[in-house]
């Protein structure tokens, strides 16, 4: 009886190896943006309703994360705005404060900062405090890399 059980075991292990990689690849993989959100070249300011309304509508998109005032965050949106401008591409972006009261981004400690939002869940965001996001942070390469990392571009 033993001997049987061990194939059926190892038959059964091996199926849940299978779908936990098919699950880590799905979820890893590039994707587009949201169709909206091609086309303009431009960021543009929101609030939390309209960024609660693309969360429940499943909607792909990008939110920048800034706090009025702060120099690095107009640095960053100086590098964004181009990256925006180069690839058409709307961004949105919101303070800081507001964004992290409302929980919507579970681990975000710092501004500035980029999310990407694949199907209304927060996938990815540049940390402040993580020396590999410094050249995203520092340079328009360095942005266009991260950014490209996650989203496929549309020409």
């Amino acid at each position: 009886m033993s001997k049987r059980i061990i194939p059926v075991f190892s038959v059964i292990i091996a199926g849940l190896v299978i779908i936990l990689a098919v699950f880590m690849i799905i979820r890893d993989a590039k994707f587009e943006l949201s169709n909206e959100m091609y086309g303009e070249g431009q960021i543009i300011n929101t609030t939390i309703e309209d960024v609660e309304d693309k969360i429940i509508k499943q909607q792909s998109f990008a939110l920048f994360v800034s706090q009025p005032g702060c120099r690095t965050a107009d640095d960053l949106r100086k590098i964004i705005k181009e990256f925006a401008s180069i690839h058409h591409l709307v961004i949105y972006e919101i303070d800081y404060s507001g964004l992290r009261e409302s929980g919507l981004v579970p681990g975000l400690k710092f501004y500035p900062s980029f999310v990407v939002f694949r199907r209304g869940k927060p996938i990815d965001f540049l940390e402040a405090d993580n020396s590999e996001d410094v050249s995203a942070y520092s340079t328009l390469d360095g942005f266009s890399t991260w950014f490209t990392d996650h989203i496929i571009m549309k020409d």
